[in-house]
């Protein structure tokens, strides 16, 4: 089956590589009315203290499908400190790497008098789209004195993702992995083993992320936990984040939120930092971005008949009162099947699915 360029003319697509035919077609996006903007980088801000590019090394990179896994992914990474035009710059197998697609920078403010002493964390952020369906290509990300591109970082600062399959091409079978409540561990960190020994094509965190909140109660920070505060540091959110690169870096980390990522320091409604955090691909309620569904591996029309049919189903209301804290919300956006397994203790089953079973994901808090 031949898949269509999307926008970039015959005659010149024939001559072009993949990552030369993906910045044709970001350049010619970014042109349109202010967009065009966007083609220098991010601006400066006045006042900032901006670190020595060379001597920053981004870390944390973890992927999420964009709005439309098919022909888009988004890229989030962590730097210590400032730095100038932060970029992602992607390849296929063969060609060339992109020009810098720009990044935005989600800075987050952590301080509370006598608990929390002054501390800032800088999120980036970039999306890669107009890519081609199950396509596998090289990403790096960097910034000014930092580019991959060039060496920098050496072969482990260079890193792949693949976008889903086109919509009407059977994908077979396929495996994806799922659980909650993990937190920062030496546990934790063998699972994300066991998720890479799976080789998934995406990966479900179904809420009670980095447990960077321990009670999950949702109180103000304090020295102590009382009944009036929680313990909070927000340098487990560091710490996870390097936690899960060896496995998030090529396999979309696709979370929702729980109780234990409600955080009373960031507005809105504790979740706050959770945007400066992940990237969400959108869809669901305005005022709940964690709440959102994707497709992968299946035809539109046929999601969508078999969502209604679960919808009648009576035993639905039973399967999702089942689930772990969060996954509900997720769960009919999930179009796979678990075969009936369940996420046992200690225990990560291979989910693997055709593409053309139902919208259903079982599983208990381990």
């Amino acid at each position: 089956m031949e898949i269509p360029r999307v926008g970039v003319p015959d005659a010149l697509a024939s001559h072009l590589t993949m990552a030369e035919q993906h910045e044709y077609l970001s350049r010619r996006s970014m042109l349109k009315g202010t967009g065009a903007l966007l083609a220098a980088g991010p601006p400066l801000l006045q006042g900032t203290a901006y670190a020595d590019g060379d001597k920053v090394v981004p870390a944390g990179r973890h992927l999420a499908f964009g709005r439309n896994p098919r022909t888009s992914m988004r890229v989030a990474w962590q730097v210590p400190a400032p730095v100038r035009k932060p970029f992602l710059r992607i390849a296929d197998g063969h060609g060339g790497w992109s020009h810098r697609i720009p990044a935005e920078v989600r800075a987050l403010h952590s301080e509370v008098a006598g608990v929390i002493a002054p501390y800032d964390q800088y999120y980036l952020h970039a999306e890669a789209d107009h890519l081609w369906p199950g396509h596998t290509y090289r990403y790096a990300v960097g910034h000014d004195g930092f580019d991959p591109a060039s060496g920098d970082g050496g072969p482990a600062a260079i890193s792949t993702f693949t976008t889903a399959p086109a919509r009407g091409v059977p994908a077979g079978k396929f495996t994806f992995t799922a659980f909650g409540d993990q937190g920062v561990s030496t546990t934790a960190l063998a699972q994300d083993g066991a998720v890479a020994g799976q080789n998934p094509r995406f990966h479900l965190l179904a809420g009670d992320i980095a447990y960077a909140d321990p009670s999950g109660a949702g109180k103000p920070p304090g020295s102590k936990p009382d009944a009036d505060h929680d313990l909070f540091d927000p340098k487990v959110w560091d710490a996870y984040y390097r936690q899960i690169e060896g496995v998030a870096a090529s396999v979309p980390w696709m979370v929702t939120t729980g109780n234990h990522d409600m955080e009373a320091l960031y507005s809105p409604d504790g979740y706050g930092g959770q945007l400066k955090r992940w990237d969400f691909p959108g869809g669901g309620p305005h005022d709940c971005p964690s709440v959102y569904s994707f497709i992968y591996g299946q035809r539109r029309g046929d999601l969508a008949r078999r969502q209604r049919r679960l919808l009648r189903d009576s035993r639905q209301p039973r399967l999702l009162a089942r689930l772990p804290d969060g996954v509900a919300q997720a769960a009919p956006a999930v179009p796979a099947i678990a075969a009936g397994r369940r996420l046992r203790r200690g225990v990560l089953p291979s989910l693997r699915l055709l593409d053309d079973e139902p919208a259903r994901v079982r599983g208990r808090r381990p």
